[in-house]
């Protein structure tokens, strides 16, 4: 219980903490990847409420496997729209994509009749039988990480409407029918398992899911139109990486200190500058080798045939349960 305690915590400040620092970055891709950290911390909330609950095994099991689904198939096709949005196309072709991109968005924010309510639905179904102060925290704070959700993926949308940040090439029909069925995917499949999850859609959860967007859009347009009485201020962009940038100075400075001990002595500080070669060796070898496979990986043939191999296990394993 006490870990299932510290998950709660640590997974709400990582939804809020990853929505917050998302919102303030200005490339799509790094956007999304601080929308992956917040949809992380929701579902790490939920492994804290089945830790704190053993009783809730069996419901939140299915609902945190829910959850992981939905988000997978929504930010695949997310991610994979950014690729066609950083890509060369006329000014039509970018407005169907963007209405395109803004469905999966509305997803993972949780909005009615999407996947994302019915996965958040399913989370927040035990609070119920949770002791306080958990069952008071997961009630008004889960809510309001579809509030966050909602105002990052606006800022998504925003960016990606914008068209490229560079110039490259325009993007090839594979590439397009790729996102085609991964949009499918994500607005079809998770439905089909909604039976599993045991929520059922009525109008007090579609409420539930319908104000925390008009909250967001409020607290936007506030936002905006402070921003334009100020004079439009230059907002300070937070670095990617943000908790990693102080460990880098960290371990330059244990460096330094290292290497102004190791000129005490010559023989040591020669040994040193060459484990740090070979560390560096060793190092290039193996960031050479991942690109090649990665590469190798990336070629239609290969990653069809991985597909068709995985859905072969996948129709196997399922048929010998």
């Amino acid at each position: 219980p006490g870990w299932g305690g510290a998950c709660i915590v640590l997974g709400l400040a990582a939804a809020f903490y990853g929505a917050f620092v998302g919102i303030d970055q200005r490339n799509p891709k790094v956007v999304l990847a601080y929308s992956s950290i917040s949809q992380m911390g929701i579902m790490t909330v939920g492994v804290g409420m089945l830790l704190r609950e053993p009783a809730l095994a069996e419901s939140l099991h299915i609902a945190i496997a829910f959850f992981a689904l939905h988000h997978g198939l929504a930010k695949s096709a997310l991610f994979l729209g950014t690729g066609l949005a950083l890509a060369g196309m006329s000014e039509p072709r970018r407005r169907w994509l963007v209405a395109g991109l803004a469905l999966p968005s509305l997803a993972l924010a949780g909005a009615p009749f999407t996947s994302g309510m019915v996965a958040k639905s399913a989370l927040a179904a035990g609070e119920a039988a949770l002791s306080e102060p958990w069952a008071a925290a997961i009630e008004h704070l889960l809510p309001l990480t579809s509030v966050a959700t909602t105002l990052l993926m606006a800022r998504f949308l925003v960016l990606v409407s914008r068209g490229p940040i560079a110039r490259q090439p325009r993007a090839t029909r594979e590439t397009w029918l790729a996102w085609w069925a991964s949009l499918v995917l994500a607005l079809v499949l998770p439905w089909s398992l909604v039976p599993a999850t045991q929520v059922a859609l009525t109008p007090p959860m579609i409420v539930g899911g319908l104000w925390p967007l008009a909250l967001a859009f409020a607290i936007a347009l506030i936002a905006i139109r402070s921003w334009r009485r100020a004079g439009r201020p230059t907002v300070p962009e937070i670095p990617a990486g943000d908790v990693l940038l102080p460990l880098e100075w960290l371990t330059r400075r244990v460096r330094h200190a290292v290497v102004s001990v190791a000129h005490s002595g010559q023989p040591l500080r020669d040994q040193m500058q060459r484990a740090a070669a070979t560390g560096r060796a060793r190092a290039w070898s193996l960031v050479r080798g991942t690109g090649g496979v990665e590469a190798l990986l990336t070629r239609w043939p290969v990653a069809l045939t991985l597909a068709v191999l995985v859905g072969i296990v996948v129709v196997l394993i399922t048929g010998l349960r």
